[in-house]
C-alpha cells in the first residue's frame, strides 16, 4: 500500500470518526441543552469542514498555508469549551486581533517568497494562542480545583500545540502528510474520549450546584415558614396569658365575694378580658393568612389605659405602683396597629416589669417626644437581667423562662416578640439592666422603645 493510499484511508476514517462524534454531540445537546454540548457540537462541525478543506483544496505551498489558517475556528471553540467547563467568560477579541496580524505577516511572507517555515509560523502562533490560554486556565488559574479529567484535557491540548508547530517546521518534509494525519487522527481519538468525559463531569457539577441551590432555597423557605409558625404560636401563647390571668383573678373574686355586690363589676371585667382573648386569636389568624395589617396613627397614652386594666390585679397582688408619666405634651402618636402595640408590646413590657419587681415597689412607664421619634420607657427596680439574656433576646434565640420574684411562671417569649414586632413598625428596643445605667436608674431594668413620630393629618 502506497503512502498516498494510507493517507486517503486515514482521512476517510478520520472524517467518519468526526462525523459520528458530530451526530452524538447533537443528540447530547438536544436532550440536555447544556451550553458545553452546544460548543462541542460546533467544534466537531468546524473540524469536519477544516479537515475537509485541508485535504481537498491546497495544492501549492501558499494554498497549504492559507487553508491552514481556517484552523483558527476549532481552536477558538476549544478555548470556549474550556472556559465553559471552568466557569469563565469567553472573549475572542484578543485572539481575532492576533489572527489578523498573523494573517498580514503570512500574506507578506508569501508575497516575498520566504521559506515555508517563515510563512507558516505566524499562523501556527495564531492557532496555538487560544490553546495556550486554555492550558493556562487549567493548570495555573484553577490549579487548586483542577480535576484529573481536566489535567488530561490540558495534556491533550499541549500535544495539539506541538502538532500545530510541527506543521510550520515539518509539513513540507517527505512523508509528512502520513505522519501528520496519523497524529491528527490520534489527537481527535483522544479528544473524542476526553471531551465528553470532561463535559459530563461539568454537567454533573453544575447539576449538583443547581440541586444544592434548590435544596438551600427550599430549606430556607421551610425554615422561614417554620419560624413564622413558631412566632405566631409564641404570640398566641404569650399574649393570651395576660387576659386569661385577669379572668382568673376576677373569677376568684366572684367566688370570694361575700355580699359586697361586686359580682357585676367582676363579670364586666371578665367580659372585657374575653374580648381581648378573642382579639388576640383574631390577630394571630390574620398573621397566619398573611393578611395585611392596616397601620394607623394611634396615641400611646390611650394604649396605656388598656394596659392598666389588664394588669390591675397583678399590680395589686404584689402591691406595686404603676406610675404613668406623660412628657410628650400630646405628641405621642405613632404609626402602628393599636391592638398589637397594646397587647404584644406594651403589655409584654409591663408584664415583664411586674414579674421581676419586688413587692411594694414602683414601675415607671413614661412617654416623651424625642425629635422625630417617640420614646416609651419602662423602668423597674427589680432583679434585672444579665448580658447573656439580653443578647439572646436580640438574637431571637430560645430563652429559658425565669421565675419571678413571687415565683411567677412565664413563657420566655415576651421581649423577643416585642423586638420582632417593633421592627415591623420601624421601631427599635434598648435594654439597660443593673450595671448598664440609664438615666438615674442603677438597679433593676430599663427598657426603651423608640418609634417614628406620626403627624396627625
Amino acid at each position: 500500500m502506497t503512502t498516498l493510499s494510507v493517507v486517503n484511508t486515514l482521512f476517510v476514517a478520520l472524517m467518519c470518526f468526526v462525523f459520528i462524534n458530530t451526530i452524538l454531540s447533537f443528540f447530547l445537546w438536544k436532550y440536555s441543552h447544556h451550553p458545553v454540548y452546544s460548543k462541542i457540537l460546533k467544534l466537531w462541525v468546524s473540524s469536519f469542514i477544516y479537515l475537509g478543506t485541508q485535504f481537498f483544496f491546497p495544492v501549492t505551498q501558499s494554498e497549504i498555508i492559507l487553508v491552514y489558517g481556517v484552523g483558527i475556528i476549532p481552536m477558538l471553540l476549544t478555548y470556549s469549551i474550556v472556559c465553559e467547563i471552568l466557569g469563565k467568560e469567553t472573549s475572542y477579541d484578543k485572539f481575532i486581533v492576533f489572527f489578523i496580524i498573523a494573517t498580514a505577516f503570512t500574506v507578506t511572507f508569501i508575497y516575498f517568497n520566504t521559506p515555508f517555515v517563515v510563512a507558516a509560523f505566524p499562523f501556527s502562533m495564531a492557532l496555538a494562542y487560544p490553546l495556550i490560554m486554555a492550558i493556562k486556565m487549567i493548570f495555573v488559574d484553577h490549579k487548586k480545583t483542577i480535576t484529573l479529567l481536566q489535567k488530561v484535557l490540558g495534556l491533550v491540548l499541549i500535544a495539539w500545540i506541538i502538532q500545530i508547530f510541527n506543521f510550520a517546521f515539518f509539513r513540507m518534509a517527505p512523508n509528512s502528510q502520513l505522519y501528520g494525519w496519523v497524529t491528527v487522527y490520534g489527537l481527535y481519538d483522544i479528544l473524542a474520549i476526553v471531551l465528553p468525559a470532561v463535559s459530563i463531569e461539568e454537567h454533573l457539577r453544575t447539576e449538583k450546584e443547581r440541586l444544592q441551590k434548590l435544596v438551600t432555597e427550599r430549606t430556607n423557605e421551610l425554615s422561614v415558614a417554620l419560624t413564622d409558625k413558631e412566632t405566631l404560636l409564641k404570640i398566641l401563647i404569650h399574649d393570651i396569658s395576660n387576659p386569661l390571668t385577669v379572668m382568673r383573678w376576677y373569677l376568684k373574686g366572684i367566688k370570694t365575694d361575700k355580699g359586697q355586690h361586686n359580682s357585676e363589676l367582676y363579670l364586666s371585667k371578665i367580659e372585657r378580658s374575653q374580648e381581648i382573648v378573642e382579639n388576640v386569636v383574631k390577630k394571630v389568624k390574620e398573621l397566619q393568612t398573611q393578611s395585611n395589617t392596616k397601620l394607623s396613627v394611634i396615641s400611646i397614652s390611650k394604649c396605656v389605659e388598656e394596659v392598666k386594666f389588664v394588669f390591675e390585679k397583678a399590680l395589686q397582688f404584689k402591691n406595686i405602683t404603676l406610675n404613668f408619666e406623660d412628657e410628650s405634651e400630646g405628641e405621642d402618636h405613632i404609626l402602628a396597629d393599636q391592638f398589637t402595640f397594646t397587647h404584644s408590646i406594651l403589655s409584654n413590657l409591663v408584664s415583664n416589669a411586674i414579674k421581676f419587681s419586688h413587692p411594694n415597689s414602683e414601675i415607671i412607664l413614661s412617654i416623651k417626644r424625642d425629635g422625630d421619634y417617640v420614646k416609651v420607657i419602662v423602668t423597674d427596680s427589680g432583679v434585672g437581667m444579665n448580658a447573656t439574656i439580653i443578647s439572646q433576646i436580640f438574637a431571637n434565640t430560645s430563652i429559658e423562662s425565669t421565675p419571678g420574684t413571687n415565683g411567677e411562671h412565664g413563657t420566655g417569649y415576651g421581649l423577643g416578640i416585642v423586638n420582632s414586632i417593633l421592627r415591623s413598625f420601624n421601631g427599635q428596643m434598648e435594654i439597660y439592666s443593673c450595671d448598664q445605667k440609664y438615666g438615674q436608674n442603677t438597679e433593676g431594668t430599663t427598657i426603651v422603645i423608640t418609634l417614628p413620630f406620626a403627624q396627625i393629618k
